[in-house]
């Protein structure tokens, strides 16, 4: 089941620059529950380490690592495919209705150290029926808290070309965090780390990838 629109975002700026961050990373929106206590380590699914999935796109296309006749890797649809159910599982473990997250390396880029730009804040992503955030809602709930931050995603990877910008894809590498606890930020908050790749063309080894079978072992 989807989670109702709009998914909440909210956090808590230190500086304001309206003309860098989109409008909605710049509210701060109350709790709809009260804080709630978590696991010390969150974890996501297994199925992550097999995805290769481009964030800013419609999650039709992501793929995920599996096995052809011959029992040898193969890339294959996610959503159309034959381990589409586990879109629907819950995408961490202890499963979790509230998840904090934030995008790498935008989040750690150099350039928030000045104080005259602002550090977008984390994306809660919230199911409102308290039920467990599934794979699929999570991956839906990254690519709307990314989409609107493109420009910035570029500039904090090095893309500065502007016929570049448009078609630069960001592929999910891999995800961390979700063991600290912070009394501003009571949910759990997961780094979600993602690859470049400047002109979203050309093979997948123009990326610094792990081997298919590496992802599949």
């Amino acid at each position: 089941m989807p989670i109702p629109d709009p998914i909440p975002f909210s956090g808590r700026p230190d500086q304001v620059n309206p003309g860098a961050i989109p409008p909605h990373f710049l509210t701060t929106q109350p709790q709809s529950a009260p804080p709630t206590q978590y696991a010390s380590q969150i974890e996501v699914r297994p199925v992550f380490d097999r995805l290769k999935w481009s964030i800013l796109d419609p999650l039709s296309g992501a793929q995920i690592v599996g096995v052809d006749a011959q029992g040898e890797p193969q890339l294959q649809p996610f959503f159309e495919g034959p381990e589409s159910a586990s879109a629907e599982e819950p995408a961490t473990e202890p499963p979790n209705a509230r998840l904090h997250i934030v995008i790498e390396p935008l989040n750690s880029w150099h350039q928030w150290r000045d104080k005259k730009h602002l550090k977008p804040a984390s994306g809660l992503i919230e199911h409102t029926g308290g039920r467990p955030i599934s794979v699929k809602q999570f991956m839906q709930a990254i690519r709307d808290y990314a989409a609107p931050m493109r420009k910035l995603l570029c500039q904090s990877m090095d893309i500065d070309s502007l016929s570049d910008i448009p078609r630069a894809k960001f592929y999910f590498d891999l995800i961390m965090g979700g063991g600290s606890k912070d009394p501003q930020r009571p949910f759990p908050q997961l780094q979600v780390h993602v690859l470049k790749h400047p002109t979203g063309e050309g093979d997948r080894s123009d990326l610094d990838w792990k081997s298919l079978n590496n992802r599949f072992g």
